[in-house]
């Protein structure tokens, strides 16, 4: 593809937006940052029990508001365009870990989305393109670069999303793309995760009816995921699994609500397997929970017991897996407790070959159990494990919280002991225009009697995580953020000791705009990888539905996680610019 044939392939997708020029909407509001933020699993809301995103709020339906709700359009487009420089890897030409395939190339990836409403009915289009330009390309006969470069670098224009709802107060209909979560996860949950460009949804048709305190939903489909991967370039084209639900749940009041839910996968290709077979691999898996969110004001309990049967191969094997959460508030005291006890329940993967596309194989899945961990933790294993987690906060004002938190779990596969205690505080002052959240601890994966080597340290991490901000004057604040991680992990009689961490410090204007300075590190392997990397960012509201980012310098590599699901990052040093307009 020449240089004009790509420009003109990625200016369709931004043609589809120019018309709403004309009439600009109010946008939703969009913070400095431009997402928005995380949310440790272990802090809750006082007061609030967990929501339940399978259970929609009742949508009111009156005649006034039919007459009063004009049609609405809004498009969003989204683009990230990228010079990729180097990738970090310093490892010597002709080496085993010799990777130059992430470097100097540029990227482009749009999305456009089109939403409209009109009383019932909405919709919603997304277009998502990626062009690559200068990509790198395998010498011919090296057969290590041919597969570093496996899938990937493809341009591409992909219907990514599309949808056509009607919702009423007891019906909703959508036909095209859902994202669904039954329960805790534990049996289904198609959602988007932005830190790892993981988007599914199941493609088909998907149906709530509402009576009284009865709300039932079922749905069918194909599974549909973000076909590229941003920081990669990797591609793959849908797996169209068959994913089937169904999820009922029945309200008593503000007392009690038992629930039923079960899902079915059929997968489109059966996983490492060459030679043909009659029946396809297939995962069938059901819950019950039970949500008792109001105890008298002083706290909530939800409890959620699953079991799973994976048919692979013709083989059936039956897992199991009991979740459960509650939250005490005892005056200036809240008590977060959770556990669970999951018996070899696997979370479910797609049918995408990991060893042809890894980064969607090892980040897409159907089903997403909680892990009680913090949510940057790494997680070896929330699929053979039990133990809970505790977490007290006491409001000693209304300018601080401190909280400690203790987590204790038996892992059954590496046949370990985890203790994961931490502690922080939220500090206020300057009339709340000041901020201060600190928190830091020390975990200890120790092997358990009857392993290998009972009392002996398997890993640690000592860790801690600052986010201060000064308020300067008018609008303007000084902020510093950071992360750090004291790594040692067992490797034989030997202990390797490495970190990783980063630090930024920001000038932002409430009015518009934001500059920041930033310093990355990561030394697991300082032979391969280049350990040491600085950068700096903006971000500014051109208009009030305009924003615009920019980044020049590097990041760190190694495996970064969000709610247990992790991945391996490689490192980038170049410039990025981020555009997100709202009309």
């Amino acid at each position: 593809m020449t240089l004009f044939q790509g420009f003109r392939f990625v200016a369709a997708a931004w043609l589809l937006s120019a018309a709403a020029w004309a009439q600009p909407l109010t946008p939703e509001p969009v913070s400095a940052e431009g997402v928005p933020p995380s949310v440790d699993a272990g802090m809750p809301s006082e007061g609030v029990a967990p929501a339940d995103s399978s259970v929609l709020a009742p949508a009111t339906d009156t005649a006034a508001e039919k007459n009063e709700k004009p049609a609405r359009v809004r498009v969003t487009d989204s683009l990230v365009a990228a010079y990729h420089l180097d990738n970090g890897n310093i490892a010597p030409r002709g080496s085993n870990a010799y990777d130059p395939t992430g470097s100097n190339y540029v990227d482009w990836l749009n999305k456009v989305q089109l939403d409209a409403s009109w009383k019932e009915l909405t919709a919603q289009l997304r277009i998502d393109s990626a062009l690559f330009l200068n990509a790198p390309v395998a010498a011919p006969g090296n057969p290590r670069l041919e597969q570093l470069l496996l899938n990937r670098y493809a341009n591409r224009l992909d219907f990514e999303k599309v949808k056509l709802t009607y919702a009423s107060r007891f019906l909703e209909v959508t036909v095209g793309d859902t994202y669904v979560t039954y329960g805790r996860g534990l049996v289904l949950s198609l959602r988007k995760v932005d830190e790892f460009g993981v988007d599914t949804t199941v493609r088909g048709l998907s149906v709530t009816g509402r009576a009284a305190g009865l709300s039932v939903n079922a749905l069918g489909g194909v599974s549909n995921i973000v076909n590229v991967d941003p920081s990669t370039g990797r591609f793959s084209e849908d797996p169209n699994d068959v994913i089937l639900g169904a999820r009922a749940e029945y309200r008593f009041g503000k007392w009690a609500a038992p629930g039923v839910n079960v899902s079915h996968v059929i997968y489109a290709q059966n996983a490492q397997t060459l030679a043909p077979q009659a029946q396809r691999d297939q995962v069938t898996s059901v819950s019950g929970t039970l949500d008792l969110p109001y105890l008298a004001k002083r706290g909530n309990i939800f409890v959620e017991y699953a079991m799973q049967r994976r048919l692979t191969q013709g083989t059936s094997l039956w897992s199991r897996a009991l979740y459960a959460t509650g939250s005490a508030y005892l005056g200036k005291v809240t008590l977060l407790f959770e556990y669970k006890d999951y018996a070899n329940y696997s979370a479910i993967p797609t049918s995408l070959d990991p060893t042809q596309v890894p980064e969607l194989a090892l980040t897409n899945f159907y089903t997403a159990a909680p892990t009680l961990e913090r949510v940057q933790q790494l997680v070896l294993n929330n699929t053979d494990i039990t133990g809970g987690h505790l977490r007290a906060s006491l409001k000693v004002n209304a300018d601080l919280i401190p909280f400690a938190s203790m987590a204790v779990f038996y892992d059954r596969v590496y046949r370990t002991y985890i203790f994961d205690p931490y502690a922080g505080a939220e500090i206020h002052w300057g009339n709340g225009l000041s901020r201060a959240s600190l928190s830091g601890g020390y975990r200890l994966n120790q092997y358990a009697p009857g392993s290998v080597a009972p009392g002996t340290m398997f890993q640690s991490v000592g860790h801690a995580v600052w986010d201060v901000s000064q308020h300067l004057t008018g609008p303007y604040t000084l902020e510093v953020t950071g992360l750090h991680m004291t790594h040692a992990d067992s490797q034989g009689p030997n202990i390797h000791n490495w970190h990783e961490g980063q630090v930024y410090v920001s000038f932002k204007s409430a009015l518009s705009w934001s500059a920041a300075l930033g310093y990355e590190y990561y030394t697991e392997a300082p032979a391969t990888i280049r350990p040491h990397y600085v950068n700096a960012n903006v971000s500014w509201n051109v208009l009030k539905n305009v924003l615009l980012k920019g980044f020049i310098g590097g990041q760190r590599a190694g495996i970064k996680c969000v709610n247990g699901v992790c991945r391996n990052y490689p490192a980038f040093d170049g410039a990025r610019i981020e555009v997100v307009a709202k009309y």
